[in-house]
């Protein structure tokens, strides 16, 4: 954990992590800059629907050397361009938890962005395809953006996923 700023905080000195995690905040980043600054948590995780309205290091950015800052991204973080470059073309973009597990605190949290979608997968049903590489192969040309799945779609939880995040071992899921 890198040092940061009021580190001996409260959290520190009961010696329990403290991770506040925010959801749905829907470009509205008010009251988490004023709790984060008030409370200096170790870490905070947003559960999705950032909906960033500036790249989200500039939103985050007065609090960025105060807590570690993670995500996952939520259905609506891929409703418009923008939306999406806020926060996968960001400099936090690093930070998405998504497929993974990380440390904060010494918690391990692991992160299952996104929503699932009937056209892909709607457990527990059979899926119709097992990874975005697999519904690239099968969807027509027109049906792709910047190159790569639609747009819609980066938001999409893929069987491939859950696979490869069940390989892993952590404290907490959020998604």
């Amino acid at each position: 954990t890198r040092k940061r700023a009021g580190a001996e905080g409260r959290s520190r000195r009961k010696g329990v992590a403290m991770i506040y995690f925010f959801g749905d905040v829907h470009g509205h980043f008010g009251h988490v800059l004023e709790i984060v600054t008030r409370d200096r948590p170790d870490g905070v995780v947003f559960l999705g629907d950032l909906q960033a309205q500036r790249p989200l290091e500039v939103e985050l950015a007065s609090i960025l050397g105060l807590t570690d800052i993670w995500f996952i991204h939520g259905n609506h973080d891929t409703d418009t361009d923008a939306d999406h470059d806020h926060l996968f073309g960001s400099k936090l973009a690093h930070r998405n938890l998504h497929g993974r597990v990380v440390e904060i605190a010494g918690v391990r949290v692991a992160g299952l962005g996104g929503v699932f979608r009937g056209r892909i997968w709607c457990p527990p049903q059979e899926h119709l395809f097992e990874s975005p590489a697999d519904f690239l192969q099968r969807c027509g040309k027109g049906n792709r953006w910047r190159g790569g799945l639609m747009l819609k779609h980066r938001s999409t939880i893929f069987p491939s996923d859950c696979a490869g995040l069940a390989r892993q071992r952590a404290d907490i899921l959020v998604t």
